[in-house]
């Protein structure tokens, strides 16, 4: 969750305009969950402006990178999952840096992100909260699905 304090508004960010749509110079993360942090860029007049989403929903993110790369003025540039603290297992919050995404069908019409870290390893993107099947260690045979990221 992320929560915000009415002083650090920015009304008038000129990046960020639109009905609705609000910008914050700091907010607060309550990690209770996996979070999953997108960095982008959009070409601006003067060059490429990098930006950075969180998502913690996975069906948000593959339309996020998937619009993204349907767009020629925006390009992926990086992925990161950011996996919450255990307290009581005294863990600290862990990064996991994602070298692709590529995108698979569990059931019909329902599509779901697979995460490859840098290591190799797989992370199936139908829960974020560790209860996953195969986790961080799992190994599926990614070859033959569509790549959302890095785009093709």
């Amino acid at each position: 969750m992320l929560t915000t304090q009415y002083e650090h508004n920015l009304p008038n960010f000129p990046f960020a305009a639109g009905s609705g749509v609000k910008t914050w110079r700091a907010v607060t993360c309550h990690f209770g969950i996996t979070y999953m942090f997108v960095s982008y860029a959009f070409r601006t007049s003067e060059g490429w402006l990098p930006q950075t989403t969180i998502f913690w929903r996975h069906e948000d993110i593959l339309a996020f990178c998937q619009q993204v790369n349907e767009d020629k003025k925006r390009k992926l540039l990086s992925v990161f999952m950011l996996l919450p603290a255990e307290p009581a297992s005294g863990h600290q919050w862990l990064t996991v840096s994602i070298k692709e995404i590529y995108v698979m069908q569990l059931e019909e019409a329902m599509d779901f992100p697979l995460y490859v870290t840098i290591d190799g390893q797989t992370v199936e993107g139908l829960t974020f909260d560790g209860s996953d099947e195969k986790g961080l260690n799992g190994n599926v045979d990614y070859g033959s699905l569509p790549r959302i990221f890095p785009a093709s």
